[in-house]
C-alpha cells in the first residue's frame, strides 16, 4: 500500500476495508490543519451529490482533495454543494466569539461576568493567538503544541497561579468550541494533570495586629526616604478592606468626612467612624459587582491619614495620582509595595489582597453597640451579595466573643485617637 501523499497542507492516502468477501481500496485526505479533519474522497464532498462512491484512483483523489481545501481556505464557499464544508475558524475569531459570549451571557447564579474578568480573559487569550498564530485553524491545535505553551509560560518568569489562569482560560475557551462542535477533542487534556495548582491554601489567611503596625511603620518610613504615598495607600488598604483598583482609583470626593454632631447614616453605620470611604465606578475603573458598590466606615486611624491628602483639592482628583500624568490615578506600586513588605519582615506572599482578609479580621472583632458586629454588615463592607465567604473563612472569629473593640484599629497603644504615625 503507498504511503501518504503530501501536497502542502493536507495529504491523501488509501485504505483497504473488506466488504462482501471481498476487500475494496478507496482513497481518504487528512485535512486537519485546515480544521477539516479526514474525510473520505467521494465526488459529493465537494459539491457531486449524483456521484456517491468513493474514488479508488489517485488522479481523482488528488482532485477532490486539491478541491476540498481550496473550499475549506475560502470558509466554504465557492461551489453550490459547498454548504456541506463546514468554515474554517481561526484561533483569533474564536477567542473574539468566546468573550462576546462570557460579556452577553450571564453565569449560572445569573449574574453578569465583571469587567476585570472580562479584560483578563481576552488580554490571556491574546498572548496565546500569538503564541499559537492568530489566523492558525482552531481545529489544527496539537496536544504537543498546548504542551509546548505549557512550558513557554513556566519560562516566563511568571508565578504558578499565574500559569494556572492563562491555561485555564484556554481550556475554557476551547471546551466551549468542543460543545460546538468545532473541534474533536480538547487539546489541553494532554497537560491537564499538569496544570499548577496555583498558590497553595493557606490557614493564616490574615496579618496578626503585630504584623500589620509594622508593615504600616514601613511604609511611613519608606514615603520618608522616597517622598512617595505608600503609607497612607497601605492604611488605606488595611482599614477599609478595598481591592487594589478599588483603592487606587479612588477620587477625592470619595473620601467624605462627617460634619460635627452628624449620625451614624453619615459615618457608615457606626457613631465610632469619623466618615465613609464612597466605593463606586467612575471614568477609571468599573468595579467587580454590582454589589460591590457601598460605604465604608471611615475609622479614625484612617481618618487621621487621609484628612491632610483630601485637604483644599478637587473631588474628582484622584487621591493618588500617577507620578508621570497627575490627572490620572496610579497603575501600579509593586515595586514600593515589595520594598515595604520586605523592610517589615513579611513573607513574600503578603499582598494587597492580604490587607483585605486582615480587615475583615480586624472588622469582626469589632462591636456595635456592644454587640459583636454582624457577617453581614462586614460582607457588605467588603462588596460581598452575601455573608457565606465571611462565614466560611471567618467562622472561629465570630464564634469567639471574648475581645471587641469599637473600631478598625492595628495600633499596640490602647487608645487610637493619639497622635498618627506619618
Amino acid at each position: 500500500m503507498p504511503k501518504r501523499v503530501h501536497f502542502g497542507d493536507f495529504s491523501i492516502y488509501q485504505r483497504a476495508t473488506n466488504r462482501n468477501g471481498g476487500t475494496t481500496v478507496r482513497w481518504y485526505g487528512d485535512f486537519r490543519s485546515l480544521g477539516g479533519g479526514q474525510k473520505a474522497l467521494s465526488p459529493r464532498l465537494i459539491g457531486d451529490s449524483g456521484r456517491q462512491r468513493g474514488v479508488e484512483t489517485r488522479r481523482e483523489a488528488k482532485h477532490i482533495a486539491t478541491e476540498y481545501a481550496r473550499l475549506l481556505r475560502e470558509g466554504g464557499r465557492g461551489l453550490g454543494g459547498a454548504t456541506r464544508v463546514r468554515a474554517v475558524v481561526t484561533f483569533q475569531q474564536y477567542s473574539d466569539r468566546h468573550v462576546a459570549a462570557l460579556r452577553d451571557r450571564p453565569k449560572r447564579s445569573g449574574r453578569m461576568r465583571g469587567a476585570s474578568y472580562l479584560r483578563d480573559t481576552e488580554s490571556q487569550l491574546q498572548y496565546a493567538a500569538k503564541f499559537f498564530g492568530p489566523d492558525r485553524p482552531l481545529a489544527s491545535i496539537s496536544h504537543a503544541e498546548v504542551a509546548d505553551y505549557l512550558g513557554h509560560l513556566h519560562r516566563r518568569d511568571i508565578t504558578p497561579r499565574t500559569v494556572e489562569a492563562y491555561l485555564r482560560r484556554l481550556d475554557q475557551m476551547l471546551r466551549r468550541a468542543l460543545a460546538e462542535q468545532l473541534i474533536s477533542a480538547n487539546p489541553v487534556d494532554a497537560v491537564r494533570t499538569e496544570i499548577p495548582a496555583g498558590r497553595p491554601t493557606r490557614t493564616r489567611i490574615a496579618l496578626e495586629a503585630s504584623q500589620a503596625w509594622a508593615l504600616l511603620q514601613a511604609a511611613s518610613d519608606y514615603d520618608v526616604r522616597t517622598g512617595h504615598y505608600m503609607y497612607p495607600l497601605t492604611s488605606l488598604l488595611l482599614h477599609a478592606g478595598l481591592r487594589w483598583n478599588e483603592a487606587r482609583a479612588l477620587r477625592v470626593g470619595d473620601v467624605v468626612l462627617a460634619a460635627k454632631g452628624a449620625g451614624p447614616e453619615a459615618r457608615g453605620g457606626t457613631l465610632d467612624a469619623e466618615g465613609v470611604i464612597v466605593v463606586a465606578p467612575n471614568r477609571w475603573r468599573d468595579l467587580k459587582t454590582e454589589g460591590s458598590e457601598r460605604e465604608v466606615p471611615l475609622w479614625p486611624d484612617l481618618s487621621d491619614t487621609l484628612a491632610p491628602l483630601v485637604a483644599d483639592r478637587h473631588p474628582d482628583a484622584p487621591l493618588f495620582p500617577s507620578p508621570r500624568i497627575p490627572d490620572r490615578p496610579i497603575y501600579s506600586v509593586r515595586r514600593a509595595w515589595n520594598s515595604v513588605r520586605d523592610r517589615a519582615e513579611l513573607p513574600k506572599w503578603v499582598d494587597f489582597h492580604t490587607c483585605r482578609h486582615t480587615y475583615a479580621s480586624g472588622r469582626i472583632q469589632t462591636a456595635e453597640g456592644g454587640q459583636p458586629v454582624s457577617p453581614f454588615t462586614v460582607a457588605r463592607e467588603l462588596g460581598h451579595r452575601s455573608t457565606l465567604m465571611v462565614e466560611q473563612r471567618y467562622g472561629h472569629l465570630l464564634r469567639d466573643r471574648s475581645v471587641r473593640r469599637n473600631v478598625v484599629s492595628y495600633r499596640p497603644a490602647p487608645s487610637v485617637h493619639g497622635e498618627s504615625v506619618a
